[in-house]
């Protein structure tokens, strides 16, 4: 959108509408993600460590695939797990990224 006229305020309209917030400007966000970016990949260093890893993103991945001990046996697992998630990670945050909850459980 930045090369169109107005662009950037066009886009920061954009951002605040579907956010609810006027909190975060674009750079702002751009530079939580990049943030975001870093401590994922020191994350993945420390789990590339702890496994005694040597090897590239794409060969990590490829080995979390293949290892049966990173696989959930059930759907029901799967659930379980990402509902975890959901409410005990996502859903406390909400309130940090907009102004109004939703109205709607996220599941």
């Amino acid at each position: 959108m930045s090369s169109l006229e107005n662009g950037a305020a066009l886009y920061n309209q954009y951002l605040k509408f579907h956010t609810s917030s006027e909190k975060y400007t674009a750079q702002t966000i751009h530079d939580i993600g990049l943030a975001e970016v870093k401590r994922i990949e020191g994350d993945m260093k420390q789990v590339f460590d702890q496994l005694g890893f040597h090897g590239t993103l794409k060969e990590f991945v490829d080995y979390l695939r293949q290892d049966e001990k990173f696989v959930f046996k059930t759907s029901q697992e799967l659930f379980d797990h990402f509902s975890n998630i959901i409410f005990h990670v996502i859903q406390p945050k909400l309130k940090d990224f907009f102004l109004s909850e939703p109205q709607t459980e996220l599941m």
